[in-house]
Formats: structure tokens, C-alpha cells, sequence
């Protein structure tokens, strides 16, 4: 529906004032005019729409051109949604949840079998090469619970007559025997490799730094002169202990530390030390060969 304007003579600005004739009430049949301020604009108002009557020269313009345009804001905020927003899916999201599901089973399928697998290699490993005294204490409460299981099995033998009792018992008592010497010569060869895992772990303990709890919570570490002093008796340590040979100059200069140390304090056992310190140090210059006096060595 267009709109009648004021005669602007050619040019599309209006004027400041406009006079317009209006009803006389809501449903009045008098009419009455009103003034009405008309904000001018700056530049000339391009023609957007409407026509120019040939008679009077009025000319009349479409309302979208005499309505102000709401910004971008109000245009976003008309299309944005009231309702709460619904996530919907489809078929290739629910295969693709369902593969992703059927890769996370078969993950944890497998950690569970490698952990099991892991755990009984741990387990066969602790009867064929039992290390610390548990293992050992572990055989022996098997090979007891063994033992009961044959001697309840002769006893409840029926078709044995005394001296076939009597003589599967010597054989149970002789196999029982055997197996204890077994587990002896275990024991007999652990111990050396337990006395070495005491001492490195001894050794870490002593050459840790010190850790101090502090006001905020937290933890310092700090290397006192003990710990350093710990920390290069145990790298001595595990030089003198190495079983490489050739390494002629890495055991020269692990004595010359154990001599170093020893001699700061004052007594029989650190006398003892630096003697035989001294008489390993002369006996590799004198040959040079490491492997020659393996058997020697302190």
C-alpha cells in the first residue's frame, strides 16, 4: 500500500515539517491536521521504489523505503531457536558409534589377555627361577601339599599289599629328596643375586636426595654432602662389582674413589680397604690384563 508524501520538487530529502490530515478520534468523522517533525537526511535519498504522479508531480514511494531497518542482531535473534536444541541421529552415526564400541572391546580384550598371559609367565617363572624368599617358601608349600596328595593316594590304595606300600613310600620319600636338593641348589644359586639386589637397592636408598616438605605443600629435593658422598660409593660400587673385562681404566678409577673415601675416616676396616686398594692397583699396572686377576680382586 503506498503512502502519499510531500511535493519535493525533484529532490527525494523531505522536509523538516510535514502537515498531514488525520482523523478526529478513533472513529471520528472529523478531520483535523497535524504537524509532524520529519528527520531530514544528510545526502539525498536514492530512489529505491514507487512512482511520480504525471498530474501533480507527488511523488510516492514503497513503505519498505519509509521503514527504518532493524539490524543484524534482531535478524539473527528472529531465527534463533526457543526450544531446547535436539541432537539427532542417524545411520552412520550409530554404525560409526558402534564400530568405535566394538574397537574399545576388543582393546580391553586383549590388555586382559596379555595381563593374564603376563602373570602366568610371572608365575612359571617364580618355580623355575625362584629369587627371593617367598618364591621359595612357595615351592615348598607346593611340594608339601604334593607329598600329602601321593601319601593319601597310597594309603587309599586298595590292590597294594604291604611291602608294595611300603616300598611306593621309599620312592615318594627318595623323589621328595631329590626335589628338596633341587630347591637347595636354587636357594645356593639366588643368593648371590639377592645379596646384589639388597645392596643396589640399599644403595639407592642411601644416595637419594633428601626430600623436604615445604610450607605451600609441596616437595624439594635436596643432595646433602652424604648423599653425593652415597652416590659415589655406590657408582664404585657397581664398577668393582661389573663383570666386563677389559675395562682396565673404569676399575683404576673406582679404586682410587674407594681409596679416596676410605681414608677419611680413621680405623681398622678403612686401613684394611686402602691395603687392599693398594695391592689390586699395583698387581693391574704390573700384568694390564683385567681378566688375569679377576679371581684376586676385593
Amino acid at each position: 500500500m503506498a503512502a502519499e508524501g510531500t511535493d519535493t520538487g525533484g529532490d527525494s530529502t523531505a522536509p523538516p515539517t510535514e502537515t498531514r490530515a488525520v482523523a478526529d478520534g478513533a472513529f471520528g468523522d472529523g478531520r483535523g491536521d497535524a504537524v509532524s517533525s520529519i528527520s531530514a537526511a544528510s545526502s539525498s535519498k536514492p530512489f529505491l521504489g514507487g512512482y511520480r504522479s504525471l498530474c501533480s508531480g507527488t511523488v510516492f514511494h514503497h513503505a519498505a523505503t519509509q521503514t527504518e531497518t532493524r539490524s543484524d542482531e534482531e535478524q539473527r535473534r528472529r531465527h534463533h531457536r526457543q526450544a531446547a536444541p535436539q541432537v539427532s541421529s542417524t545411520a552412520q552415526t550409530g554404525r560409526r558409534a558402534r564400530r568405535e564400541l566394538n574397537e574399545l572391546h576388543a582393546e580391553e580384550q586383549a590388555r586382559h589377555e596379555a595381563t593374564a598371559e603376563q602373570a602366568a609367565q610371572h608365575e612359571v617363572q617364580r618355580r623355575m627361577q625362584p629369587r627371593t624368599p617367598e618364591d621359595f617358601n612357595l615351592l615348598l608349600d607346593e611340594l608339601a601339599m604334593w607329598w600329602g596328595a601321593e601319601q593319601a593316594k597310597i594309603g587309599a590304595a586298595q590292590d597294594m599289599t604291604d611291602e608294595e606300600r611300603q616300598a611306593a613310600r621309599c620312592a615318594l620319600l627318595a623323589k621328595e629328596t631329590k626335589l628338596l636338593q633341587t630347591i637347595d641348589r636354587l636357594r645356593l644359586a639366588a643368593a648371590p643375586i639377592a645379596r646384589a639386589d639388597r645392596a643396589a637397592r640399599e644403595l639407592a636408598i642411601m644416595s637419594a636426595p633428601k626430600r623436604w616438605q615445604l610450607a605451600d605443600g609441596g616437595v624439594m629435593e635436596v643432595a646433602t654432602p652424604g648423599t653425593l658422598q652415597a652416590g659415589e660409593l655406590a657408582a664404585a660400587y657397581h664398577t668393582l662389582v661389573a663383570t666386563g673385562g677389559g675395562e682396565l681404566d673404569a676399575r683404576l678409577a673406582a679404586l682410587l674413589a674407594v681409596k679416596h673415601h676410605a681414608k677419611a675416616l680413621d680405623c681398622n676396616l678403612s686401613r684394611e680397604i686402602v691395603g687392599l686398594v693398594d695391592r689390586e692397583a699395583d698387581l693391574l699396572n704390573r700384568c694390564g690384563l683385567f681378566s688375569t686377576w679377576e679371581g684376586r680382586m676385593i
